[in-house]
């Protein structure tokens, strides 16, 4: 199979309605679209896990259980692809970012490496992220510090 070049126009274009047609809600496709956007982008198989895991949408919908506080955050995904719950782990990253580097586990997550397109979205909030996927369906963990002003910034994504 040859590989097609899409600009990030269309190719948010073509996601966007495929999630549509899916059933997701209106107010979720665009975070969630820009969740998969992002991951490709950052050259994962966000599309190809989207082909995988379409027949599962809409699904439980980036329902979550969240528990911890401070600096260590656990957040169970319900055994939904990581890109439904990608959007409601980056609120988790924004709302404690900015107090200091903490801890965000993503347990019970299909295809858990995308949720390495986190670090991309993470950078516009002034969020350097690391994320380490460690497993099939195991947890991921994000670690984020703030990004300094005038200071070199990288978002990571890298396997354990």
């Amino acid at each position: 199979m040859s590989a097609t070049n899409v600009s990030l126009r269309e190719l948010r274009l073509v996601v966007g309605r495929l999630l549509y047609v899916a059933g997701l809600p209106k107010g979720c496709v665009y975070p969630v679209r820009d969740a998969l956007v992002d991951a490709q982008s950052l050259g994962l198989d966000a599309l190809g896990a989207l082909e995988r895991t379409f027949a599962q949408l809409p699904g439980e919908l980036g329902r979550v259980a969240i528990n911890g506080a401070g600096d260590h955050t656990v957040i169970d995904g319900a055994g939904q692809p990581s890109y439904l719950v990608a959007p409601a782990v980056l609120d988790v990253l924004v709302a404690r970012g900015h107090s200091g580097s903490a801890v965000v586990e993503v347990a019970h997550v299909v295809e858990p490496e995308l949720l390495g397109g986190l670090a991309a979205a993470a950078y516009l909030y002034g969020l350097d992220v690391t994320v380490v996927a460690c497993g099939p369906a195991m947890a991921s963990t994000i670690v984020r510090r703030p990004v300094h002003p005038g200071g070199a910034g990288g978002s990571r994504a890298t396997r354990c």
